[in-house]
């Protein structure tokens, strides 16, 4: 068995997915426990892999007493191990492995979404952003005109609570929060933007958006502002479309959907296909299936 050393986090989980986007579907690849964390490839031609990773000849593996590499002590390694000998499946290592308890953890997010109006904040957030309920806050807004609102929300969820990463496009605000117990368990954090206004540059509507991994979980969080009206349906259709394919967000190869587990929110505009008096009076009446039944949102994603 062999040993690939990192010099930090963020270097081990973007070689991690590089492995995982580009390797063959006969690798199989796994994790385990064992005092300090670290991640198992069981690869069928373990051989084949060594050869691509093996530093070059005269040259220290990262961490192994080479002074140009200085990172935390703690950082995982990653071991390269062979299936058991004469199996041929890929497999085989997973079937052969004792199952070992894995300790997970329970965290939870709030993702808000809110259509300023180019209008400015109430005194409190607290109806809408409940303080301390939370592990992760992800506060998206639209048509926001305030440039201090990042720092309104930070003074509102308070000191036991910090700021991961924002990004802003025209009034499109995305912004994340961590409670700082959990501050050390994030990396690997980059942010995005799509325009999909006027001729397709116009940032009054798009989307921002954000990834993260949170230990070993990838997670993209997407704030979209698509076109508005009732008959803009295709046009909303096609935004999304564009906002998938041209968010930066980890592997650029590859849609940000076969990355994450991915987070819609904002102001995505989809429609009730009735007439106006017919939907104000089925919400008289909370006659709520029969407005999802014509849904556009939902129509799409369920045709």
């Amino acid at each position: 068995m062999s040993r690939l050393d990192f010099a930090s986090s963020d270097e081990r989980e973007h070689f991690l997915s590089f492995v995982q986007a580009l390797l063959p579907p006969s690798v199989l690849v796994t994790g385990r426990q064992e005092g300090t964390p670290r991640a198992l490839l069981a690869l069928n031609s373990a051989e084949h892999l060594e050869h691509y990773l093996a530093p070059p000849d005269g040259e220290a593996a990262a961490g192994r007493g080479s002074p140009a590499v200085a990172g935390p002590r703690n950082v995982p390694s990653l071991a390269i191990a062979r299936p058991p000998s004469g199996s041929s499946s890929p497999h085989a290592f997973a079937e052969g492995y004792k199952a070992q308890a894995v300790r997970t953890e329970v965290l939870t997010l709030l993702v808000g979404t809110w259509n300023m109006g180019d209008s400015t904040a109430p005194p409190s957030l607290e109806a809408w952003l409940p303080r301390d309920a939370y592990d992760l806050y992800a506060v998206a807004t639209q048509e926001c005109p305030d440039e201090h609102w990042p720092l309104a929300v930070e003074s509102h969820l308070g000191s036991n609570y910090v700021r991961v990463t924002e990004r802003r496009m025209g009034g499109i605000v995305l912004l994340l929060f961590t409670h700082r117990k959990h501050a050390s368990k994030i990396s690997s954090v980059e942010t995005s933007f799509t325009p999909t206004g006027v001729l397709g540059v116009g940032t009054n509507k798009g989307a921002v958006g954000l990834s993260l991994s949170i230990r070993s979980l990838r997670i993209c969080i997407v704030n979209a502002h698509l076109a508005a009206h009732q008959e803009k349906l295709l046009q909303r259709n096609l935004h999304v479309q564009e906002i998938c394919r041209h968010l930066r967000l980890g592997l650029t190869a590859l849609d940000i959907s076969n990355q994450f587990h991915t987070v819609w929110c904002g102001d995505l505009n989809y429609r009730i296909d009735r007439e106006r008096e017919q939907v104000i009076q089925h919400v008289r009446t909370r006659a709520y299936k029969l407005l999802y039944a014509h849904d556009q949102l939902q129509a799409e994603m369920h045709p």
